[in-house]
């Protein structure tokens, strides 16, 4: 079933108006406008993190409430992971703890796995810039 997120970011099912469920274009441009599609965005390291509003209910078992939310980890394009969920504050409060997550984990990584050069070169090289030669 297709959904349409309402501006006070409640969801309510699509009218439409096909026999077979589908969103009247109207629907279809709400739900795909990508000012209220979009719910979060960040770009960590290598890493961009999307969260966004589905539309359509990605919950396949026969109850429980609509699944229309997914927060999305990409790596260099390729993606890496997701989370799933039924209401536009879950998906907030979701894209904000895997965004803490990612930075987190960022922060913790060396820049450098092993230096380039060592203090000594270093500082040698900077005797021969302050005319030190």
């Amino acid at each position: 079933m297709w959904y349409v997120l309402n501006p006070d970011k409640t969801v309510r099912p699509a009218v439409g108006n096909h026999t077979d469920g589908r969103p009247s274009a109207e629907e279809f441009a709400e739900i795909y406008n990508p000012e209220t599609k979009i719910i979060g965005r960040d770009e960590i390291g290598n890493f961009m993190v999307s969260t966004v509003f589905l539309g359509l209910d990605h919950n396949y078992a026969p109850n429980g409430p609509p699944i229309l939310f997914e927060t999305m980890i990409f790596e260099e394009g390729e993606g890496e992971e997701h989370e799933r969920y039924c209401t536009y504050q879950e998906a907030v409060d979701g894209h904000k703890t895997i965004v803490n997550r990612l930075l987190e984990e960022h922060s913790k990584k060396p820049v450098l796995e092993e230096p380039e050069f060592s203090l000594d070169e270093i500082v040698e090289g900077q005797k021969l810039v302050k005319g030190d030669r």
